[in-house]
């Protein structure tokens, strides 16, 4: 299967473990979340409870958007992908392992958000890339320069 994430994005992707997802609600509702990530061999994979509403809206429009974002070094990958239930016990323990590992949060060490989710058990989807878009805006060509009155 042809990889449809550009080779030069993959530093960035790697780099970095959260993005926005959005997705398509029920009644047709575009919803966005700050999720965590881990991206392998093309996929991203994302943890989330079996009842979030994230989890709801990706079993019923699988297709889905991803974006990360950074604002120092002014990148961005803006994607779109099919969502679907992981179904491989290895991948869905690696996966879980990752995502629910303590980070730091203004200095204490605490469990990601998707650990104080109450409803249903956990779940990892993951997100087979359709289309991407990989901007690094410090190349100077893709820079907008301002124009007008600056007083």
């Amino acid at each position: 299967m042809k990889r449809v994430v550009p080779a030069e994005a993959e530093p960035f992707i790697t780099s970095h473990e959260a993005a926005v997802l959005s997705t398509l609600s029920r009644d047709n509702k575009v919803e966005g979340v700050t999720i965590y990530y881990r991206y392998i061999n093309g996929n991203f994979y994302i943890l989330t409870k079996a009842d979030s509403s994230k989890a709801h809206n990706m079993l019923a429009h699988h297709q889905v958007a991803l974006t990360i974002f950074d604002l120092d070094e002014i990148k961005t990958l803006q994607l779109q992908g099919k969502a679907s239930i992981e179904g491989d016990m290895e991948t869905k323990r690696f996966i879980f392992d990752e995502l629910v590992r303590p980070r730091q949060y203004q200095g204490e060490s605490l469990t990601p958000p998707v650990t104080q989710l109450h409803n249903g058990s956990f779940i990892v989807f993951r997100i087979t890339p359709t289309k991407a878009f990989y901007t690094d805006y410090n190349e100077k060509s893709k820079l907008i320069p301002m124009h007008g009155n600056n007083s």
